[in-house]
């Protein structure tokens, strides 16, 4: 089944190549990230790969510019522990919840209803949804759905299917564990998903 999977995979538009990865890279890669996540100057969280590494299989896709946008933003910037579960604002990751104050802007700038502040053409910060200036706020890269797996769950018996962009450090370590290219027109992307 792992195979058909795969095979699905480098079928999609905008996908290179496609390769499983091992439990002994996921670890590898997870002290990667954490080393990244620990030296940004800004606090960045990546539970997107958390969430991934948790997952019976995962899959290391190399694409290209010809690859679908993302279903959702790829990065936020939320306070932690913030927010009512009810509220509109708020990103729900594995029973946490998170308050938006910022996001990424996937297509062009849109009209806003509320007040806002954009970091360049493709951040937006909400400042009057702050809970509390001494809240501690960082950028969370979330885990997303992979919609062209997820048509198929069924077929394939598979669930809890996410997908996450790497730091660019685990991108170099990827391409080298996997033999992929050095093309810096392409980039990885990480699917993980379990067995029902």
């Amino acid at each position: 089944m792992a195979e058909e999977i795969i095979h699905l995979l480098r079928s999609i538009k905008g996908i290179v190549a496609a390769e499983p990865l091992s439990s002994t890279d996921m670890r590898k890669i997870l002290k990667i990230e954490n080393r990244y996540e620990q030296s940004n100057f800004l606090p960045l969280k990546n539970l997107g790969m958390e969430t991934t590494a948790k997952r019976d299989r995962i899959i290391v896709l190399l694409k290209d510019e010809s690859f679908r946008k993302p279903p959702a933003p790829t990065v936020y910037m939320v306070e932690e522990e913030g927010g009512n579960p009810a509220d509109e604002h708020v990103l729900h990751i594995e029973q946490k919840h998170y308050r938006i104050i910022g996001e990424e802007i996937l297509y062009s700038k849109q009209q806003y209803t509320e007040k806002t502040m954009f970091l360049g053409d493709s951040f937006v910060l909400y400042p009057e949804r702050r809970d509390s200036k001494i809240t501690p706020a960082f950028f969370l890269v979330p885990p997303l759905p992979f919609p062209e797996l997820a048509e198929r769950r069924e077929h394939f018996k598979i669930k809890d299917i996410v997908s996450v962009s790497p730091s660019s450090l685990v991108d170099v370590y990827l391409r080298e564990s996997c033999g992929f290219t050095r093309e810096t027109t392409l980039a990885t992307l990480l699917i993980g998903y379990n067995m029902e």
